[in-house]
């Protein structure tokens, strides 16, 4: 519908996580003009950032897949008060778990060497004490508690979860734009710039507190960026067993970035596929619709002459 992400709609944007706020500055910068001006994207998502950074809650999510077991060594299980916001205390708090056995990321995790000082956002410092490989991959760590020490300046900051039953599934939804390219030729076909995959799905792991989400919240992935929740998390279903993940839609940030693959199986023509096949096809279905709608015309003009 009118709605779809992808689509430059009101109706569109404000699903991709657009705030009216932002609308009604972007339009006082314009100002009036007979002029018809092209404008980039990126300048009013960029404004849109501004309203949204210094409100959006924090939350943690972790990449599903790969997911490396880390052992914190002489900590016991606790649910601790931390902030949403690092700067805005109205914002308000969430429960953070800690406990012996978390979660970290694949590609962080890859990165780490032995005795190295690592800080876990949230928590403090620790010391990397051993690092377990199989097959060239990362298959558990071991971490020392070093939390007196707070100097959190050359450590390298990561993201985490603690191995709970209450953590929530989601999927965070990245759209692309409809026609690949940004600015058309006088004589280019826009028909010949679409058929691409636009939308990539990927699986994630989220910290218990976005089960409280609803519907139109904005919130920040901490080192993911930011999203809307287009779809709230359920509870196991009494029919299925299974539980509803949440649906976060990424809302762009001004910032040129690369869309991250999917860790789901594509839900349209995968990218791989020559753009020739699909945007022909698509190409020849759409003038044979035009050749329709042509002909219809010519009918309903040559009964109105005949009147």
């Amino acid at each position: 519908g009118w709605d779809d992400p992808r689509f430059p709609t009101v109706r569109g944007i404000l699903r991709r996580g657009m705030t009216v706020e932002a609308l009604k500055q972007f339009v006082i910068l314009q100002g009036s003009a007979k002029s018809v001006n092209q404008m980039s994207w990126d300048k009013i998502w960029a404004i849109n950032k501004k309203i949204i950074d210094p409100v959006a809650p924090r939350f943690t999510g972790l990449t599903k897949t790969g997911l490396v077991p880390v052992t914190v060594l002489g900590v016991n299980p606790e649910v601790k008060n931390c902030a949403k916001h690092p700067k805005n205390t109205d914002v308000g708090e969430k429960e953070v778990h800690y406990g012996p056995a978390v979660f970290l990321e694949e590609e962080d995790a890859g990165t780490l060497q032995p005795d190295q000082m690592i800080t876990m956002i949230n928590w403090g410092n620790m010391v990397v004490q051993h690092i377990a490989r199989q097959a060239d991959k990362v298959s558990g760590i071991t971490l020392s508690p070093c939390l007196e020490n707070k100097d959190y300046k050359k450590t390298v900051k990561l993201t985490w979860l603690a191995d709970v039953p209450s953590n929530v599934p989601a999927v965070t939804l990245y759209y692309d734009n409809i026609v690949s390219k940004a600015v058309l030729g006088k004589d280019e076909d826009f028909k010949s710039y679409i058929g691409h995959q636009t939308l990539f799905e990927h699986e994630i792991v989220g910290d218990p507190s976005l089960a409280a989400l609803k519907k139109g919240d904005i919130i920040q992935l901490q080192r993911k960026g930011y999203f809307v929740c287009d779809s709230p998390y359920k509870p196991a279903s009494d029919f299925t067993g299974f539980p509803t993940p949440c649906m976060l839609i990424y809302i762009p940030d001004g910032r040129i970035q690369q869309i991250p693959k999917s860790s789901l199986p594509p839900v349209s023509t995968p990218a791989s596929t020559p753009v020739s096949g699909p945007a022909s096809t698509t190409a020849s279905n759409s003038d044979a619709i035009l050749a329709q709608i042509a002909t219809q015309g010519d009918a309903v003009r040559n009964l109105k002459s005949q009147k």
